[in-house]
């Protein structure tokens, strides 16, 4: 029994590395997603406002031609006006012009706002394109850096297994079950050592004399009455 005690605090020595490596090689594939969810986001808002930014040069473009449109006919309503003789000709030109006017001032309005925007849009997507640059400079070391640790986690996770399923062998089975729910309910912590007093080591209980006597002997496992871990009789203080 004893050899199988070394064996089981071996196993528990491998087994935090090991346990936390599973879970690493589940996160690390995690963070490398939102490593580049986040440089996408980045790189999108730039394309969005670069696309914000022909369409707003666009809308610019096409208002300043209406505007000189309108111009034009408002001087040829002026020219005509000089070649009317009727009083009511000379009142529908003259509605026809102020509509012009009018239409050419909201026009020009707009044409404001879109230069606001425009001017806006031209300091924004310079500071974008050095962010984008700057993230997807983070973003390509981030993720070489995560694919080797993936790569790393993996390797180590392989010579951890091995070494695991060949302790394992020497377990029988419903030992081998018992530590592995123990582990689990105790956070890591499966065997515990009986000091000179009696006492377990992990939750601090005096155990029987009984307990204290059937650990010593070694026969077969026994568990601890206060926590349930796997007792061995630490015989001196290199043993624990």
């Amino acid at each position: 029994m004893r050899e199988i005690i070394l064996r089981l605090k071996e196993l528990e020595s491998m087994d935090g590395e090991y346990y936390e490596l599973i879970e690493k090689s589940k996160q690390l594939p995690e963070t490398l997603k939102t490593m580049e969810k986040e440089n996408i986001a980045i790189r999108n808002e730039l394309l969005n406002k670069e696309e914000e930014l022909k369409k707003t040069i666009a809308r610019e473009d096409l208002f300043t031609r209406e505007i000189d449109e309108i111009t034009a006919k408002v001087k040829a309503l002026d020219k005509k006006m000089f070649t009317l003789r009727r009083l009511e000709e000379v009142d529908a030109l003259e509605k026809e012009k102020e509509f012009l006017i009018k239409t050419r001032k909201e026009k020009e309005r707009e044409v404001l706002d879109i230069m606001d925007l425009r001017e806006n849009l031209e300091k924004i997507i310079p500071e974008l394109r050095s962010k984008v640059e700057k993230s997807n400079n983070e973003f390509t070391l981030s993720r070489d850096k995560t694919t080797a640790e993936i790569q790393n986690v993996h390797k180590r996770l392989k010579t951890l297994e091995e070494r695991r399923e060949s302790i394992k062998k020497a377990i029988p089975l419903d030992i081998y079950q018992k530590y592995e729910r123990i582990y689990k309910a105790r956070e890591g912590k499966a065997i515990a050592y009986v000091d000179k007093e009696g006492v377990c080591s992990e939750c601090g209980i005096q155990l029987r004399p009984q307990i204290i006597a059937m650990t010593k002997l070694n026969k077969k496992i026994v568990e601890c009455e206060g926590c349930s871990r796997i007792l061995y009789f630490q015989s001196n203080k290199n043993e624990s």
